[in-house]
């Protein structure tokens, strides 16, 4: 069977957007909250975490097995604690900085790439209670939330086009693209 794009090759390349790499990652994180010297905390009452963001991510080491990325945030905490009858918050801002290893493609540039990491799941406290720090009375919350992060970069593909020709004579040149599934074009 004659094709009639057969005639003459070319190679062109097409460069698109493509994701590289994405690992997502459940990060726990235990936040000491002091408390007034005068005030002694008898029971831990609740606890809320709102306002959560990330400020920053980068690439803090590549080797061939594994690229690390360094992603920060900042959360606010509110604790509600009972001491003497008495109802009272203690609230302050948070940082968390996560170091997340994801696979790596060997030969592949990185440092072109894009970081998009987001919070997948929005911290939550898993519990709070009252410990002795140095003598001094503290507030322990454990905090549990997750990120997610994809690497983006462009992509080069190289399509094999075939050009009709009628097509190859005329001076506006016009690419057909054709997927070919013959054998006919390996040299024996």
């Amino acid at each position: 069977m004659d094709n009639k794009y057969k005639k003459e090759k070319r190679v062109t390349t097409i460069i698109t957007n493509t994701v590289c790499g994405k690992k997502t990652q459940l990060c726990q994180n235990t936040i000491n909250l002091d408390v007034d010297d005068i005030v002694l905390p008898t029971q831990i009452l609740g606890s809320a975490i709102r306002n959560s963001h990330i400020e920053d991510s980068k690439i803090v080491d590549i080797s061939n097995d594994f690229m690390l990325v360094n992603v920060t945030g900042e959360f606010e905490v509110h604790v509600w604690y009972e001491e003497n009858d008495n109802t009272n918050v203690v609230k302050t801002y948070e940082q968390f900085s996560q170091d997340i290893s994801i696979p790596v493609i060997e030969g592949v540039d990185y440092y072109s790439k894009k970081i998009l990491p987001k919070l997948s799941r929005k911290p939550v406290s898993l519990g709070a209670m009252i410990i002795n720090k140095c003598g001094c009375p503290t507030i322990s919350i454990e905090v549990e939330y997750e990120i997610k992060i994809e690497i983006t970069g462009e992509a080069r593909l190289n399509v094999l086009c075939y050009l009709d020709e009628k097509e190859c004579k005329c001076d506006n040149k016009k690419l057909d693209f054709c997927f070919d599934d013959d054998d006919d074009d390996h040299d024996d």
